[in-house]
């Protein structure tokens, strides 16, 4: 809240802090506002102007009473709330008086983002997407604000997912916002819609493929083009060796393992893993794996799936809230094992019913439900229309009727 303090005070000033006179200055606002000393020094080192300290409880409670708080405390406690309130009620007027230019002036000038101006800002866009203002939409993906290097990696999922299911649902064309600053690596490679990849989804994830400099780029949206073979029952290749590189993300590295599986015979799996688990994974982080545990289920390949059962165990402990997908989904590849062996699990899928699925891997993750239940014999009619309602939409080749009659023979 320290960062707060100090925008609010240059905001309330009507000035920035950046040299001894604007301290001085401030010195004498505060003894003037509220009666209270407080020496330029001291200013100058709590805007970074000085040696940098961390300030003493004293000079914030100073600071906030100076901004109308009776403490560093309250302030702390009921800003957040003042400010994210006020902030809505200038977007929803800038809305309501249909000003492009003051409403991209306005989010230009948020300088600090919290989960609530998250939801501000995704608010806006639905707004705006509603009423078809692409290009406004576009202006708000080629500001800083918008930069996926503002956010942890939490807060990116929330702000990617909650636009990437608004643009699915209106089928929102991706390409309006080929030429943007921030939009593919804030939407594009955030929310990966595995529903839509013969869809606009898919014609963007080409789009960047042709045209990108960016190796990860290149390496993300390679790999999903290679996934939609596999989905249409074409032929996959793995030609990305020279693209990993020791910063890709977990995630990715399992995309990519993913489909290295994919293009070697079942026999070679257990050798490709164990090259992985040596060379690539850093530690024993369900990252690793997310998207093998997908690709296991997708291509019947129980031999990866013991893989994983035996390396990662389902684990009863808080997760960020991300991760809470990845081990419901080690809790669906164990499922699978059991179904596959004749095990009773009528009790487990009980569980799954209280199981929030991952949104970009929502019907894949139904269609996954249905093959078990379809199979242990519940509602199996009712498993196979719905099976099939789902493939019809996603109208990718491989999720055929044989396809859930056959999937556990041998």
């Amino acid at each position: 809240m320290i960062e707060q303090l100090k925008s609010l005070t240059q905001t309330n000033i009507g000035f920035k802090i950046k040299n001894r006179g604007d301290c001085e200055k401030l010195s004498d606002l505060i003894a003037i506002t509220i009666d209270h000393d407080i020496s330029y020094n001291t200013l100058r080192r709590f805007f970074g102007l000085g040696n940098k300290t961390r300030p003493q409880k004293k000079t914030l409670d100073i600071l906030a009473k100076f901004n109308g708080f009776n403490s560093f405390v309250e302030f702390s406690y009921q800003y957040p709330m003042k400010y994210n309130w006020r902030l809505k009620e200038i977007v929803y007027d800038l809305i309501n008086k249909e000003d492009s230019t003051e409403l991209i002036k306005f989010i230009k000038s948020i300088n600090q983002i919290q989960s609530e101006t998250l939801d501000i800002i995704i608010s806006l866009i639905r707004e705006l997407t509603l009423k078809n203002e692409i290009s406004t939409i576009n202006e708000i993906f080629n500001l800083e604000t918008l930069n996926h290097q503002n956010y942890r990696y939490s807060e990116l999922l929330h702000l990617g997912n909650s636009i990437g299911l608004l643009f699915r649902k209106h089928q929102v064309d991706y390409l309006n916002f080929s030429e943007s600053e921030h939009f593919t690596n804030t939407i594009f490679t955030t929310f990966v819609d595995y529903s839509s990849l013969n869809k606009n989804y898919g014609i963007y994830t080409q789009k960047v493929y042709d045209t990108t400099k960016n190796s990860q780029l290149k390496l993300f949206s390679g790999l999903l083009l290679q996934l939609k073979n596999v989905l249409n029952q074409t032929a996959a290749v793995n030609n990305f060796d020279s693209l990993i590189s020791p910063t890709t993300h977990p995630i990715l590295l399992g995309r990519y393992m993913s489909i290295k599986i994919i293009c070697e015979p079942q026999s070679k799996t257990y050798e490709l893993l164990d090259d992985y688990k040596k060379n690539l994974m850093k530690d024993h982080s369900i990252d690793y794996v997310y998207e093998l545990m997908i690709t296991s289920i997708l291509t019947k390949n129980f031999i990866l799936m013991e893989w994983i059962s035996t390396n990662f165990k389902e684990e009863e402990v808080s997760h960020k809230y991300y991760l809470e997908w990845h081990y419901n989904m080690l809790f669906i590849v164990n499922l699978f094992l059991n179904c596959k062996q004749n095990k009773c699990i009528k009790e487990q899928l009980g569980v799954i019913e209280n199981f929030r699925s991952r949104y970009s891997y929502e019907d894949f993750y139904k269609l996954f439900i249905c093959i078990i239940k379809y199979h242990s014999n519940i509602k199996p009619k009712l498993a196979l229309n719905t099976f099939m309602q789902i493939a019809q939409t996603l109208n990718y080749k491989i999720f055929s009727k044989s396809y859930l009659d056959d999937y556990f023979k041998s």
